[in-house]
């Protein structure tokens, strides 16, 4: 049963090869053919062997989670080539929780006894499942660490597990759809797999290809996959999420509730990508902080933590004209009062521009500093994302305003 409908999808993947813009899915596609192996000695490293336990469980995975419910893998070499690198489990017993073999095996099993495939599959897919799904084998971040750990072992990237847990996770998982790309854990995983087989078969350039895709930061326009759809406009849950773990040392928000509730009403959310798919990396918006936040994510914090910050430090536009424009969305009654007409605006950049550490670029963002405690235009900003989460600040935010905290 299983290996005719791995070779139904088989044909079905394949026409995505042939029919998908992307250049780069040759390489990971003409990866097939995995040899069999036998079971080698039990001290035998991760990764070197394809073992009974992995055929079994690939052949239950194959027969129990099946498209619409779950798509785990292209095939069983596909699925064998993941295993290898997983962690087997005990020797004995079954396992119901864990990042192993053994507890996806468990569940790939149950799927099929009690045909509730919705429920268990999740656990049985190469991540092991998202937070928050009471069946799972670890979580996909946990397997996704480990797994980049062993196949891709030259370029390490640093706090792991906590920078993978602020990725987007849409809770479900497909070889096929995650494959062609979004920026979500799950098209890391996928193509995880496609280096996991690469490495089996000592392919080297194409190991060293889906290294690259499955990296933690968003492809970000100099890379294929694993990045927001062309002209996207970002979302403020993600982009909070990547900010309060890119910036933990150079925090620019209080809280990411803080942060969320600023982000809905002062930004201009703007598009990752304009209609060339340029990426959007000097604009007053969303999408140029968010862009920002990745290389911040990416172990350059003390430079682009700022450049995400509501200010956006010059970097993501001009640093008066953000915090006018915000400070009319924010504070709109008090804005209106102080600065009406067509020139508001105008006047109100002009104040700006006579404030205390007001810089036109690198003015520099960072809620735990001293120029955001005291009466400066870093104050105000604060005051200004303080009125928007509910607080009688708008006054302090106002350029005639006094502003301390």
């Amino acid at each position: 049963m299983h290996n005719s409908t791995w070779t139904s999808f088989g044909r079905f993947f394949a026409l995505i090869f042939v029919l998908s813009p992307f250049g780069t899915l040759a390489g990971c596609e003409s990866i097939i053919g995995l040899e069999d192996r036998e079971l080698a000695d039990a001290g035998e490293p991760v990764g070197m062997t394809v073992t009974p336990l992995c055929k079994s469980y690939c052949a239950d995975v194959a027969d129990s989670c099946n498209p619409p419910t779950l798509d785990a893998y292209k095939s069983d070499e596909d699925c064998q080539a993941m295993c290898s690198f997983l962690p087997p489990g005990k020797s004995s017993d079954s396992e119901t929780k864990g990042n192993t073999v053994k507890c996806r095996a468990h569940y790939a099993k149950e799927a099929a006894s009690v045909e509730r495939d919705a429920m268990f599959c999740p656990a049985a897919a190469p991540g092991g499942g998202s937070p928050g799904i009471a069946t799972s084998c670890g979580d996909n971040c946990e397997a996704y660490c480990g797994l980049y750990d062993a196949i891709c072992p030259e370029k390490p990237q640093k706090d792991c597990l906590n920078k993978c847990r602020s990725l987007p996770d849409r809770g479900s998982y497909s070889a096929a759809t995650d494959y062609l790309g979004g920026d979500t854990i799950q098209c890391r995983i996928v193509h995880l797999n496609a280096a996991a087989q690469s490495k089996l078969e000592d392919m080297e350039a194409e190991r060293v290809l889906h290294c690259g895709h499955a990296l933690l930061r968003a492809s970000l326009g100099d890379r294929d996959f694993c990045d927001l759809p062309a002209q996207t406009e970002p979302n403020c849950k993600d982009y909070c999420r990547l900010v309060m773990q890119s910036c933990k040392e150079h925090p620019v928000y209080e809280s990411q509730a803080q942060c969320e509730k600023f982000c809905d009403t002062g930004f201009v959310k703007g598009k990752n990508t304009d209609e060339m798919k340029v990426q959007d990396i000097n604009q007053d918006t969303l999408a140029c902080r968010r862009w920002h936040t990745y290389f911040a994510f990416d172990d350059q914090s003390a430079i682009h933590c700022p450049h995400t910050s509501p200010s956006g430090d010059g970097h993501c536009g001009k640093i008066c004209p953000a915090y006018c424009g915000e400070l009319k969305r924010g504070c709109p009654m008090q804005f209106n009062a102080q600065y009406p007409g067509a020139d508001g605006s105008a006047k109100c950049e002009s104040d700006c521009k006579g404030l205390r550490g007001v810089k036109e670029i690198d003015m520099g963002y960072d809620v735990t500093s001293e120029e955001y405690r005291t009466d400066t235009l870093q104050c105000r900003f604060g005051m200004l994302v303080d009125a928007v989460n509910g607080k009688d600040t708008c006054a302090k935010a106002m350029p005639q305003g006094s502003c301390s905290k």
